[in-house]
């Protein structure tokens, strides 16, 4: 399994979307095509490699991808959100969303997650070594079908 390494090197002033931070986008991307993608703070675009220091090289697919997240990420939405296969470990405390619409995959928070963690959890392993917010493996709002 090929590891990449995410250690936070700019904390955001604004909520950032980290959708873009799982296996699925990562894997088959080197380094440098994993900075490059895009991680919107409120309504300005900007990259991963604008917020992280990117070390490793993904797998061939999500399966043999490990991604370990490093440094403050409290202002960090959807990290692992969509993962149908691969690893990641956050070493932080992260906001709304953390491993929502999980199909598969192993997702280790070591820190607190805030609230509708796991959203409408379909499927994978999400352990959180700290605390939950509001809603966990909740319905996304309007469904009736929280975490299956």
């Amino acid at each position: 399994m090929n590891i990449v390494t995410l250690t936070v090197k700019k904390i955001p002033e604004l909520y950032l979307e980290c959708e873009n931070v799982n296996p699925d986008v990562f894997a088959g991307k080197k380094a440098a095509d994993i900075a490059k993608l895009a991680a919107y703070q409120g309504k300005e675009m900007s990259t991963l490699g604008d917020f992280f220091t990117i070390t490793g090289d993904a797998g061939a697919t999500a399966a043999d991808t490990k991604i370990v997240v490093n440094g403050d990420c409290t202002k960090m939405k959807y990290l692992g959100a969509k993962m149908t296969a691969g690893e990641m470990i956050v070493n932080s405390d992260c906001d709304m969303y953390t491993g929502s619409w999980m199909k598969g995959g192993k997702l280790t928070v070591n820190g607190d997650v805030h609230s509708f963690c796991g959203l409408a959890m379909a499927g994978g392993e999400f352990t959180i070594n700290g605390n939950a917010g509001n809603y966990p493996g909740a319905a996304y709002r309007g469904d009736w079908r929280g975490r299956s």
